[in-house]
């Protein structure tokens, strides 16, 4: 046998032996924080993809924490204790006209989700 073909022969096996017993998906999962600040219906998007595997299937290891406050909230994401955070507008706007460097990405519900009520008398 030539030293080429030798040569072709040991490489053939070795990409073979990769894709056999090396696993497919390899990547380790990125982990992250999230925080929640209701546990109120509008709130639930988190644990429900949480539950649902969402986060697991795109490549997050997700750890959710409960912060019941947007200021709260806000401070750790400043601090980088939480990678997201789910905060009202007026907590992140506060904590930006304060001189943080805070932006809101993304909203979750399109109407705010109080009512108004009053007495006639």
């Amino acid at each position: 046998m030539s030293h080429r073909s030798e040569c072709c022969r040991k490489f053939l096996s070795s990409v073979l032996f990769l894709f056999v017993f090396w696993p497919l998906s390899t990547q380790a999962q990125e982990k992250i924080k999230i925080a929640y600040s209701s546990t109120d219906t509008l709130n639930q998007i988190w644990t429900i993809a949480q539950d649902a595997g969402f986060y697991k299937k795109n490549g997050l290891d997700v750890d959710l924490v409960y912060i019941g406050s947007t200021t709260v909230g806000v401070t750790a994401i400043m601090a980088q204790d939480i990678q997201v955070g789910n905060a009202a507008g007026s907590g992140v706007a506060n904590a930006a006209v304060r001189g943080a460097d805070t932006v809101s990405v993304g909203c979750t519900i399109n109407v705010l989700a109080y009512e108004l009520v009053g007495s006639t008398a």
